[in-house]
């Protein structure tokens, strides 16, 4: 608003959706990381929990290694298509939640440091040395999944406590590019 001429000035900037290139399967709760033109997924339900990863140029997707750690869903991802991390996520029956981290460095997978208790469909976001996972679901206890508060970052290496979340939260979209985002 301009208070000597009384005009509000306003900036539109209308934009549209565009189509991208499909997947070459239906794919659900994989975790991802990158950019819209450099981006990467890992895991996910296909017929079963997953272990493959895809990058996106933009354009089309690419078929890129298994991820080293266990197959799996609901996974968060930090980091860009060439430095990245994929971590937690459902396993299936049995123990459910994984505490795994997978580290990709723009051309195959590698074991990063554990978080520090299983966690399924939890919020992370960040680069791939400075991530941060909080919330979600630890274990099934046979009617339910137990909630967590606690709060976690990555140093590249090891993940280590930070400050827990007032109340128990899962679900959640987030993103950013370091740990002081979401």
């Amino acid at each position: 608003f301009n208070t000597t001429s009384g005009v509000l000035k306003v900036f539109r900037n209308i934009g549209a959706w565009s189509s991208g290139g499909n997947l070459p399967e239906v794919r659900g709760y994989a975790g991802q990381f990158g950019t819209q033109s450099a981006g990467m997924i890992g895991g996910g339900y296909t017929t079963g929990w997953s272990n493959e990863s895809r990058s996106y140029n933009g354009s089309s997707w690419s078929s890129e290694g298994n991820l080293n750690k266990a197959a799996r869903g609901g996974s968060n991802g930090a980091g860009t298509s060439s430095a990245g991390l994929l971590f937690c996520g459902n396993v299936g029956s049995g123990v459910y939640s994984s505490p795994h981290t997978d580290e990709w460095n723009g051309s195959s997978w590698s074991a990063g440091g554990d978080v520090e208790e299983n966690k399924t469909e939890q919020m992370g976001w960040g680069t791939s040395t400075s991530a941060l996972v909080t919330g979600g679901y630890g274990e099934w206890n046979g009617s339910s999944y137990t909630s967590h508060t606690n709060t976690q970052t990555y140093n590249g290496t090891s993940w280590s406590a930070d400050v827990d979340l007032s109340a128990a939260r899962s679900h959640c979209g987030c993103c950013g590019v370091g740990e002081n985002s979401g």
